[in-house]
């Protein structure tokens, strides 16, 4: 568990209280909104048999104006969930999903591009064709060939 802070108290009215993540990943560009303490780490070099951890100070919520909406990146999708939200009263997770929710007219939540919430097998076919139209007529086009296929050899 890690627990971060607001960069900015005006931006994010929480006062001292933290947010807790469950699975914090560092993220950059944008505007920092939430760091870790000073003392955090991470390691630099996690696709090889070497460590290399790094102290420093890391951005695990920042925040990007684009057009006329706003792009908030969060370093752990875990904070969506219910138990997350219901922790301590110490800590304001509840107050930053609120925040998030009040001040947005829509909200769009993609865990899918993070490293730790990406589906397997068949689930990633399944969110290609969702979300790709290339996808989906590749699909609707194999439905209708299967279609026409069956009902030729019915006729014969």
């Amino acid at each position: 568990m890690i627990i971060a802070y607001p960069v900015n108290p005006i931006r994010m009215p929480f006062g001292d209280a933290g947010i807790v993540f469950n699975k914090a990943a560092p993220v950059s560009g944008g505007d920092p909104l939430i760091t870790t303490s000073p003392l955090s780490w991470t390691d630099t070099k996690s696709n090889t048999a070497e460590y290399g951890i790094s102290f420093s100070k890391y951005a695990v919520v920042t925040h990007e104006a684009l057009g006329r909406g706003d792009i908030y990146v969060i370093g752990d999708p875990n904070i969506f969930i219910n138990s997350m939200q219901n922790i301590e009263s110490g800590y304001a997770n509840a107050q930053f999903i609120n925040l998030l929710l009040s001040s947005h007219e829509m909200i769009l939540v993609d865990t899918y591009s993070t490293r730790i919430e990406q589906p397997a097998g068949l689930w990633t076919i399944i969110h290609r064709i969702q979300t790709n139209i290339e996808y989906r007529l590749g699909f609707a086009t194999l439905i209708l060939l299967v279609i026409l296929i069956t009902w030729q050899k019915i006729i014969i």
